[in-house]
């Protein structure tokens, strides 16, 4: 009884979660699924910051990088003279501490975007000596993409700016530059040559990188556009189940009832309460009109005899009336009608039925129109000879169609009932 108090005054089918678990089920999953989508696309969305900064980032080093490579050709040369060998030193100090700053990089949410995991903390240091020491950690940031895991996202500064490898030597990306300054302060030819080499290697690596990070870009825009269609239809899917859950729950929806019908000349339909027909669309098939309709008179001790002492008129049908003579016996009533060339025919049984077995039987045509009613001029109604009689009357009231069958749709099954259908 309380739920159902409570039912009415919400005015919901369900009140409970444990009243429809599967719905409730199916709504919980989606819900679950659009908060990961949710975490998904805001992770994607902060790696594309980080991402985009380090490309930015790798653009303004690599024309940094292009300079330093004419730097270093023109420091190679061996008729370069002294001013102009501690002028491009400068140069090459100069653009040390532009690659340092670029190094430290920071995207729009303040991390060091060549910090690795590290990314809190400043990455690159430059000493007083002009060595320059990485502070930041090697592995790469990492977040997750899709459903399958975690994947790199940036790339730390040890990637970016590398050591180049010489046989069993290496030498730090920053070193290369430092040793190309202190070359071309001390003239030191063969060091300006072998630096010549060392800084188009630096060059080759740097556009490596930039192309790797041009490519994890188009990567994350692809997945950040998916992530969020997907998000997009997962939540168009909950808030149609969520509208058919309420209009479910709702006790007025759920007690509408409504019915159309294509061919109300034909049938009249109704819906009920009590209806077992589901929500759909069902078609009818007429498989038999209605049964002819009959009338028996009273009983009369044999065919000879008579019907009625006096004359009368009995229509059957509108405008063709059917005179008995006086005195006619049963037999000859019979023959009168049937004569007549109506639509209506008579027939004289013998019922076996006590002293007054026979009785004269009235049968119209079967369909909807052929109903009919007799009426006597002489007396007013129905004449007292005639009765509906229970025995042999098979449908004397109903004026309509037999429907057998169903063509198509859910709810009434083929040949489990008859539905008269009254037409008038």
């Amino acid at each position: 009884m309380a739920k159902m108090q409570g039912r009415l005054s919400l005015g919901l089918k369900y009140t409970r979660p444990s009243e429809a678990p599967d719905e409730v089920a199916r709504v919980q999953a989606l819900e679950s699924r659009l908060k990961r989508l949710d975490t998904d696309v805001e992770s994607i969305s902060r790696a594309r910051i980080g991402v985009d900064a380090q490309a930015k980032a790798m653009q303004a080093a690599s024309e940094l990088m292009d300079r330093l490579k004419e730097v270093s050709f023109q420091a190679a040369n061996t008729n370069i003279g002294e001013g102009r060998r501690q002028a491009l030193a400068e140069e090459v100090d100069s653009i040390k501490r532009s690659l340092v700053d670029i190094a430290n990089s920071r995207d729009a949410d303040d991390r060091y975007v060549f910090a690795g995991i590290n990314s809190s903390e400043v990455p690159y240091t430059l000493k007083a000596d002009g060595t320059v020491v990485y502070t930041g950690a090697a592995a790469p940031l990492r977040v997750r993409l899709t459903d399958v895991g975690f994947e790199d996202v940036t790339v730390p500064g040890t990637t970016v700016f590398k050591s180049i490898s010489n046989g069993a030597t290496s030498t730090g990306f920053f070193e290369v530059i430092n040793d190309l300054a202190v070359s071309l302060r001390e003239n030191n030819e063969s060091a300006r040559t072998q630096a010549l080499g060392q800084v188009d290697q630096l060059v080759s690596d740097s556009s490596a990188v930039l192309a790797r990070i041009g490519g994890t870009q188009q990567r994350l825009e692809l997945i950040e556009n998916q992530a969020r269609e997907t998000k997009l239809r997962a939540t168009d899917t909950l808030s149609a189940m969520q509208t058919a859950a309420t209009e479910l729950g709702s006790v007025g929806k759920l007690n509408k009832l409504s019915i159309s019908n294509s061919n109300t000349g034909a049938v009249v339909a109704e819906a009920g309460s009590t209806s077992i027909a589901m929500p759909g669309n069902h078609s009818l098939a007429v498989t038999q009109l209605a049964q002819a309709k009959r009338m028996s008179s009273v009983g009369f001790a044999s065919s000879t005899s008579v019907i009625s002492p006096n004359a009368f008129t009995i229509t059957l049908e509108a405008g063709k009336p059917i005179t008995i003579a006086a005195g006619s016996t049963v037999a000859a009533a019979v023959s009168a009608i049937n004569s007549a060339g109506g639509a209506v025919s008579a027939r004289l049984i013998n019922t076996g039925a006590g002293s007054t077995p026979y009785q004269i039987v009235l049968e119209g045509a079967s369909g909807a129109s052929n109903g009919f009613s007799p009426v006597d001029t002489a007396v007013s109604g129905t004449p007292d000879s005639f009765a509906t009689g229970a025995t042999s009357l098979t449908m004397s009231s109903v004026a309509g169609i037999q429907v057998g069958s169903v063509i198509s749709g859910s709810g009434i099954a083929a040949g489990t009932r008859v539905i008269a259908i009254d037409s008038a």
